[in-house]
């Protein structure tokens, strides 16, 4: 990964975008991949960005979220026309392999983070928890995938005590660094390690900046929508829509 290519912020999301909706996102722009026709829709301003995670933090400890109809279209990000996902064989934190075939007849949330984050994987991980609250029964046609881009400090037994921490429905998964790589790529997400001025490179104090999209990807493996901090209300919305059909 060139060390010279910009990535969002991982705890900070970026204001890139602010004056022109239609910008698209430094950890995305420059992807030539398969996400580069949406990403002008993922140019979110800070002031929205600030708002879902107020909205998210606003759900904290009350009711379940209220889910609208399943009926209607889809509230995220649309991939139009529906492509289908790439391919991933990760290690799950139960030891067991992780692949999207195994999801096949489920819907998946996929997103990209690690352990060690402050602020944005919590969030998102709390908001999928309560999606899955609210949906009930339908919840076990979900599968949420949290990949660990961190595999050097994120052991299995590490992202089990994690994921687990949220909800035991998440599946905590990483591979090694190249896996990790290539399958960012295909997803069009950028991550790098960070080092505080003046750590040495070769020490274990560092962050990781990331791309913080999540993905939905329907139960036939097509990837269908994307997200920047949504709403529990807005992830299980769009849950039920993908599998209704």
């Amino acid at each position: 990964m060139d060390p010279d290519t910009p990535v969002r912020a991982e705890s900070r999301p970026a204001a890139d975008g602010a004056a022109d909706l239609a910008e698209p996102l430094p950890p995305l722009a420059s992807t030539p991949g398969l996400l580069r026709l949406v990403v002008p829709a993922l140019a979110l301003t800070a002031a929205l960005v600030a708002l879902g995670a107020y909205l998210v933090q606003q759900e904290e400890g009350g009711a379940a979220p209220t889910i609208p109809s399943a009926g209607g279209e889809l509230v995220g990000f649309v991939l139009d026309p529906p492509r289908d996902a790439p391919a991933f064989t990760l290690t799950s934190h139960t030891g067991a392999p992780a692949t999207l075939s195994d999801a096949r007849g489920n819907a998946v949330l996929l997103f990209f983070g690690f352990t060690s984050c402050p602020d944005v994987c919590p969030t998102t991980l709390l908001t999928i928890a309560r999606a899955l609250d609210a949906l009930g029964s339908d919840a076990s046609r979900v599968t949420p995938i949290f990949v660990s881009i961190d595999p050097e400090r994120d052991s299995l037994t590490v992202l089990a005590d994690y994921v687990s921490g949220y909800d035991a429905r998440i599946v905590g998964a990483t591979a090694d660094l190249d896996t990790l790589s290539d399958i960012a790529e295909e997803y069009g997400i950028r991550f790098q390690k960070v080092f505080a001025e003046g750590v040495p490179t070769t020490s274990g104090n560092y962050t990781m900046d990331h791309s913080a999209t999540m993905f939905l990807i329907d139960p036939e493996g097509r990837l269908r929508a994307a997200y920047l901090e949504p709403t529990p209300d807005d992830l299980a919305h769009d849950l039920l829509v993908v599998l209704a059909r």
